[in-house]
Protein backbone atom coordinates (compact mmCIF):
# COMPACT_ATOMS: atom_id res chain seq x y z
CA UNK A 1 0.00 0.00 0.00
CA UNK A 2 2.94 2.68 0.37
CA UNK A 3 4.24 1.93 -2.41
CA UNK A 4 1.14 2.60 -4.22
CA UNK A 5 0.88 6.22 -2.41
CA UNK A 6 4.65 7.05 -3.10
CA UNK A 7 3.73 6.29 -7.24
CA UNK A 8 0.31 8.18 -6.68
CA UNK A 9 2.81 11.33 -4.76
CA UNK A 10 5.24 11.36 -7.68
CA UNK A 11 2.85 11.58 -10.53
CA UNK A 12 0.81 14.57 -9.08
CA UNK A 13 4.26 16.58 -8.64
CA UNK A 14 7.35 15.16 -10.61
CA UNK A 15 10.54 15.86 -10.23
CA UNK A 16 11.63 19.07 -12.23
CA UNK A 17 13.52 17.29 -14.11
CA UNK A 18 11.10 15.09 -15.64
CA UNK A 19 9.13 18.10 -16.84
CA UNK A 20 7.47 17.90 -20.51
CA UNK A 21 7.85 21.26 -22.61
CA UNK A 22 4.03 22.07 -21.87
CA UNK A 23 4.83 22.20 -17.57
CA UNK A 24 8.74 24.11 -18.09
CA UNK A 25 6.56 26.84 -20.61
CA UNK A 26 3.59 27.09 -17.94
CA UNK A 27 6.75 27.50 -15.27
CA UNK A 28 8.05 30.33 -17.09
CA UNK A 29 5.02 32.28 -17.99
CA UNK A 30 3.24 32.30 -14.63
CA UNK A 31 7.18 33.19 -13.08
CA UNK A 32 7.65 35.87 -15.98
CA UNK A 33 4.50 37.61 -16.62
CA UNK A 34 1.63 36.08 -14.82
CA UNK A 35 0.81 40.25 -14.24
CA UNK A 36 0.94 40.81 -17.95
CA UNK A 37 -2.12 39.51 -19.20
CA UNK A 38 -2.49 36.42 -21.96
CA UNK A 39 -1.04 38.38 -24.54
CA UNK A 40 2.00 40.06 -22.64
CA UNK A 41 2.64 35.75 -21.63
CA UNK A 42 2.16 34.67 -25.10
CA UNK A 43 4.73 37.24 -26.07
CA UNK A 44 7.06 35.59 -23.40
CA UNK A 45 6.34 32.11 -24.25
CA UNK A 46 7.00 33.19 -28.23
CA UNK A 47 10.34 34.29 -27.22
CA UNK A 48 11.29 31.31 -25.19
CA UNK A 49 10.34 29.51 -28.11
CA UNK A 50 12.51 31.48 -30.51
CA UNK A 51 15.42 31.08 -28.20
CA UNK A 52 14.66 27.21 -27.82
CA UNK A 53 14.65 26.89 -31.90
CA UNK A 54 17.20 29.05 -32.08
CA UNK A 55 20.02 27.21 -30.04
CA UNK A 56 18.23 24.12 -30.93
CA UNK A 57 17.52 22.72 -27.37
CA UNK A 58 14.36 22.23 -25.73
CA UNK A 59 12.53 24.28 -23.81
CA UNK A 60 13.18 22.95 -20.45
CA UNK A 61 16.84 23.10 -21.93
CA UNK A 62 16.78 26.63 -22.25
CA UNK A 63 15.00 27.73 -19.41
CA UNK A 64 17.33 25.57 -17.39
CA UNK A 65 20.68 27.62 -19.60
CA UNK A 66 22.25 28.61 -16.48
CA UNK A 67 22.02 33.16 -15.48
CA UNK A 68 18.82 33.01 -18.20
CA UNK A 69 15.96 33.08 -15.93
CA UNK A 70 16.26 34.37 -12.27
CA UNK A 71 12.94 32.10 -11.31
CA UNK A 72 15.06 29.10 -12.11
CA UNK A 73 17.35 28.23 -9.27
CA UNK A 74 20.49 25.08 -9.02
CA UNK A 75 18.47 24.08 -12.54
CA UNK A 76 15.16 23.62 -10.82
CA UNK A 77 12.13 25.22 -12.42
CA UNK A 78 9.23 25.25 -9.68
CA UNK A 79 5.49 24.53 -10.76
CA UNK A 80 2.61 26.43 -11.96
CA UNK A 81 -0.83 26.79 -11.05
CA UNK A 82 -2.75 24.13 -13.15
CA UNK A 83 -4.14 27.08 -15.26
CA UNK A 84 -1.36 27.97 -16.89
CA UNK A 85 -0.80 24.72 -18.57
CA UNK A 86 -3.54 25.78 -20.81
CA UNK A 87 -2.19 29.14 -21.39
CA UNK A 88 1.29 27.53 -22.42
CA UNK A 89 -0.40 24.86 -24.82
CA UNK A 90 -2.09 27.55 -26.30
CA UNK A 91 0.87 29.75 -26.62
CA UNK A 92 2.69 26.64 -28.25
CA UNK A 93 0.15 25.94 -31.05
CA UNK A 94 0.24 28.84 -31.85
CA UNK A 95 3.66 29.47 -32.68
CA UNK A 96 3.93 25.76 -34.40
CA UNK A 97 0.94 27.45 -36.61
CA UNK A 98 2.99 30.49 -37.62
CA UNK A 99 2.22 33.13 -34.61
CA UNK A 100 4.51 34.83 -33.06
CA UNK A 101 3.47 37.96 -31.38
CA UNK A 102 7.37 38.81 -30.21
CA UNK A 103 8.31 39.38 -33.55
CA UNK A 104 11.20 37.00 -33.99
CA UNK A 105 12.82 38.23 -29.90
CA UNK A 106 15.01 35.81 -28.56
CA UNK A 107 15.07 38.06 -25.07
CA UNK A 108 12.94 40.00 -23.12
CA UNK A 109 13.17 42.36 -19.95
CA UNK A 110 10.41 43.31 -17.40
CA UNK A 111 10.27 47.54 -17.56
CA UNK A 112 10.82 47.63 -14.43
CA UNK A 113 13.90 46.19 -14.13
CA UNK A 114 16.99 47.41 -13.68
CA UNK A 115 19.97 44.84 -13.99
CA UNK A 116 23.24 45.64 -13.31
CA UNK A 117 24.45 45.05 -17.38
CA UNK A 118 21.52 47.62 -18.70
Amino acid sequence: MKKLIIIIAMSLHPPSHAMSNVECMASAMYHEARGEGEQGMSAVAHTILNRSRKSNLSVCQTLRKRGQFSFVKRGVLPHAPREYFMLAMKAIRGYHRGMDSSKGATFFLFHKCKPKWL
